[in-house]
Parts: structure tokens; sequence; C-alpha cells
């Protein structure tokens, strides 16, 4: 099976016409969801984009001080959805 993650920064599923949002903003969103696995309940968390996407991608919190994808020497050692799958 082809698995792509959508990640869309400052999104929220309430306005997804397929989340009964009626004014059709998002019609290729819900096209895809039809035929798709939909997560309703899947968040990150996170003050900036790269602490979501690091909660996203390694399943952690965010971190103390510089986000992990902003460290250098710090690029190997963790677990990650692409390892997983």
């Amino acid at each position: 099976p082809n698995i792509v993650l959508v990640t869309i920064e400052s999104f929220s599923a309430k306005y997804m016409g397929s989340n009964g949002d009626g004014r059709n903003l998002t019609p290729n969103l819900d096209a895809l969801r039809q035929q798709s696995l939909y997560f309703n309940n899947f968040y990150a968390t996170g003050t900036r984009t790269d602490r979501g996407l690091e909660a996203i991608t390694l399943a952690i919190p965010p971190t103390p001080g510089r986000s992990i994808d902003k460290r250098i020497g710090r690029e190997s050692g963790f677990a990650s959805l692409g390892q997983q799958l």
C-alpha cells in the first residue's frame, strides 16, 4: 500500500466537509479521506512548526531548548515513523 502523511500547519479539521462543514472548502481532502484510512484523533503539540513536526515524525513531546531538527549532531538515534514503516 501507498502511505501518504498529510501534515498541514494551522488547519482545523472542523473546516473539512467530511467532518461536517457544508461550505465545500476542502473538496480534495474530503475526496482523499473517502478512499483512505483516516485518524480523527491524531495530534501533535508544540509552539512552533518544527516542534509539531518532531512530535509527528518521532512520536515524542517537544524537547527543551532547540528542536531536534535544528540540533547539529543529533540527526540519528531516534525511533521514527519512517523506521516503523
